[in-house]
């Protein structure tokens, strides 16, 4: 009962501010024109600020677990390899290959795994899956463009060259942040200063990154449209059954099977931030830029967001009755 109370307590209020925004929406007090810029502002300004303020606020990353990061590192490939190898073998290719690699490999673990993994180890695993991202954003990101462009269905689209690729990998609102916060951090620990120094600066950066977390939730509640979903049955059960289930299962399988040489202890709320977390929201941006299936890219974001409060809610669940959290 105890592990149950904890399950609901780290994960409740994320679930009511989605409904929140759900029930705004259909309400009409929201609609999607406001939804739609409630998104950009937490991209471009809240998130960063948040990301931003997380690292430069980081006391020391000498205990930070870089085996972890590599395992990390590792199991995002192993996942789009797999993914790529089941898209082949289920004549998923088009037009839907690229959005459902996205979708497999590309977790919410920004605007639901950073606020998951607060709830779950506070401060300190917020420092830690704020560094995991820094690793991995650029891995989804770049593994997401190259897959757009590998299955292009625009028979006219130039090929993305390696530079482009890496220009819209590195130079987006979140990776500068993180490169910005990092800068921040060794230009404060050289002069033996602290973030909170910095004053009106430090506060005003704080309480923009505070509204990241409502926000974001209010908005992905605000995007639920349950009524359309049945017209895509095959590639959201695909890409539903392989976000939801066998990522976690996959990558978590190895994880305990590696606890012998890797000391996961206080990473794993971050880990489940990262593998257990829905599809990521920017894939329907991605999607629909790279000229792709974006109703297809919403309708599994839809969907894994809501499924996500019965999977999310087993697993912590497991990983608090064995200790683990």
């Amino acid at each position: 009962m105890e592990t149950l109370a904890f399950t609901l307590t780290a994960i409740g209020p994320l679930m009511l501010l989605g409904a929140i925004g759900y029930i705004l929406r259909i309400s009409h007090v929201l609609n999607e024109s406001f939804i739609d810029k409630l998104n950009a502002f937490v991209f471009t300004i809240a998130l960063p600020a948040l990301i931003f303020t997380t690292i430069a606020s980081v006391s020391t990353f000498e205990n930070l677990k870089w085996d972890v990061v590599l395992f990390s590192v590792l199991m995002i490939v192993l996942i789009g390899a797999l993914a790529y190898a089941f898209i082949l073998v289920f004549k998923l290719k088009k037009p839907y290959g690229a959005v459902l690699h996205q979708a497999i490999h590309r977790g919410n673990f920004v605007l639901i795994g950073i606020p998951l993994a607060m709830r779950l180890g506070g401060q300190n695993a917020l420092e830690v899956i704020v560094v995991f991202n820094a690793f991995l954003l650029p891995i989804t990101n770049g593994l997401a463009l190259f897959m757009f462009d590998h299955w292009s269905v625009d028979d006219e689209a130039k090929p993305m060259t390696l530079n482009s690729i890496l220009n819209t990998t590195v130079f987006n609102p979140i990776m500068i942040a993180t490169l910005l916060g990092l800068l921040a951090y060794m230009g404060l620990s050289a002069l033996d200063l602290e973030f909170s120094n910095l004053g009106v600066v430090s506060e005003t950066l704080d309480m923009l990154g505070s509204t990241a977390t409502p926000l974001a939730l209010i908005a992905i509640g605000g995007q639920f449209y349950l009524k359309r979903m049945a017209r895509f049955k095959k590639p959201l059960i695909f890409a539903v059954l392989g976000r939801m289930l066998l990522v976690p299962i996959i990558v978590f399988s190895l994880a305990l099977l590696l606890r012998p040489f890797i000391d996961f202890s206080g990473t794993w709320s971050s880990l489940i931030a990262i593998f257990a977390s829905p599809v990521a929201i920017a894939s329907v941006a991605v999607a629909k830029g790279m000229n792709h299936d974006d109703e297809v890219a919403s309708h599994i974001v839809v969907i894994t967001t809501l499924l996500s409060v019965f999977t999310l809610l087993i697993l912590i669940t497991l990983f608090r009755y064995y200790g683990l959290l």
